[in-house]
């Protein structure tokens, strides 16, 4: 694995896609060479399903600001993590943490699969 610039860049384009909500980039970036799978936040994100996914991703209404963001790639396959920011048009931010897995086709990144959570501290894990 390498440090690599190309799906970094591609991961804050993403980003920006995302939070403009940029439906020709939502209909385009999920991996079609077999299945998806996005894991959400919300107890009930756990996605499958390509439609649903870019669904639900032209329906936010959130900023998403890179944090840390590295991505590695080795051949074909790349994978990203982050410690980003949400950021609601009234200004509220939260943090999240994400990982990524990305695979190249016709020399273009193609989302695979994505967990993005917010950290709890281990203390109130069963408050």
């Amino acid at each position: 694995m390498q440090a690599d610039q190309d799906l970094r860049e591609h991961v804050v384009y993403m980003y920006d896609s995302v939070s403009k909500g940029d439906e020709e980039f939502l209909e385009n970036f999920l991996s079609d060479q077999g299945d998806v799978l996005m894991i959400g936040t919300d107890s009930n994100e756990w996605l499958s399903e390509a439609t649903i996914i870019t669904a639900l991703l032209k329906s936010q209404s959130v900023k998403l600001v890179p944090g840390n963001l590295v991505a590695y790639s080795e051949g074909s396959v790349g994978w990203v993590a982050d410690d980003g920011k949400f950021v609601r048009p009234d200004g509220g931010e939260a943090p999240f943490r994400m990982t990524a897995v990305f695979h190249r086709v016709n020399d273009e990144w193609k989302l695979v699969q994505a967990h993005t959570s917010i950290g709890v501290p281990n203390s109130e894990l069963f408050d």
